[in-house]
This record gives structure tokens, sequence and C-alpha cells, in this order.
């Protein structure tokens, strides 16, 4: 299916003057948790916790928190999705989420590999949380690691009223297979329950 890119995509309340501001490329700090609203009838909020930063940039919002990343990092991303026809069975909902979650198998970098997902029904028909584990053995020799340890969790729904809408939102852990830096996971877990659906659309 066809992806349509919403050029409007949230009302960004801190870094943007409105809805269709030019997108910018660089993060702000996070000075207010007003809920970011999608003119595609849903809404997020920031993660909780300190030092997180925000960034704009087309039809998705970035958030990253400052840690030392050489160690242990953790950020977020919330995308919109708009697809041409609504899908008519669960299954052609889960092949789709399939198509763009599962990471490409690339043995010389990428190992051990695992990949799951799960309904969940609270917030729409047409609801998946998904998980994305793997080693990252990319990059590193600088660092004298032999891989990074990448954990990314997320949630792909539906709108339940305008099927055709949707969004992709997932916080991403990195550390090096060494690190013993304390986890946000819970701040990531918050960022993922903030989305609320509304029954009207812009």
């Amino acid at each position: 299916m066809k992806i349509k890119i919403n050029i409007c995509l949230f009302l960004m309340l801190i870094v943007l003057t409105s809805a269709c501001a030019k997108p910018v490329s660089t993060y702000h700090p996070i000075t207010d948790d007003t809920p970011r609203q999608s003119t595609l009838g849903f809404s997020i909020t920031p993660p909780p916790g300190v030092a997180w930063y925000e960034r704009h940039n087309q039809e998705s919002l970035y958030y990253l928190k400052k840690t030392r990343p050489k160690l242990y990092s953790i950020s977020t991303k919330a995308t919109e999705i708009h697809v041409d026809k609504a899908f008519r069975q669960k299954s052609d909902f889960h092949d789709y989420v399939k198509s763009r979650k599962v990471l490409s198998q690339s043995p010389t970098r990428y190992r051990n590999i695992e990949f799951q997902f799960t309904d969940i029904t609270e917030l729409s028909p047409y609801c998946v949380r998904y998980e994305n584990k793997y080693d990252d053995h990319g990059g590193q020799k600088s660092m004298e690691q032999p891989y990074v340890r990448v954990k990314k969790t997320g949630i792909f729904c539906m709108h339940p009223d305008f099927p055709q809408n949707g969004i992709d939102m997932f916080y991403q852990e990195r550390s090096l297979s060494s690190s013993r830096e304390p986890s946000f996971q819970k701040e990531g877990e918050q960022f993922l329950s903030s989305l609320k659906f509304q029954s009207t659309i812009n």
C-alpha cells in the first residue's frame, strides 16, 4: 500500500509556530508537556522525566534523552501513517506491520535478531505492540566493543474510527555489550501509553 505524507503532522507547541511550519533539524529542550495533536485524529505526549529534547521532521516527531550515549542511549519516534485503503482483515494488517518493522537480515552486522508482536485491542481493532531486539556489530571497533545491544519497543495502531489513518511510535534503547548503565525503559513505556485517539479529525 502506498503511503501518503501528511505535510502538517503535529501542531508543535514549542518549536513550531503553526501546524505547517518549516521542519527543524535540531533538537530543542522540552519545556511544555502539552499533548502534541495530530491532524489525523490522535495526540501523544512527550516522554516524562528530565533532559528530554524534541525535533520535528516531515511526518515524524523525535525525542532524545540526554544520557552518556557512548554507554547507553534512549530515543523515541512517532510517525503518522496514512494508507490508501483500510485493512479488511487483521492478517493483512499484520503483514503490513511486519513489512515495515521486521529488521532486514544482515549477518555481518545484525545478529541474534528477535521480532515479536501482539494484538492490543484497547485502543483500536487494528493495533499491535511490537519488539525488535538484536546485536549491532557495525561501527564499534573504535570503542573496542564487539557489539551494541539494541531494543526497539513500539505500537503500530490505526485510528478506530478512521482506519486509513494511523501512527507508529516506539522507543529505542542502545547500550554497549559491557555497559551496566541504568535503563529509562519506564519513561519509554509512558511515552507509548500517552497515545489518545479523538473521534474527529481536522
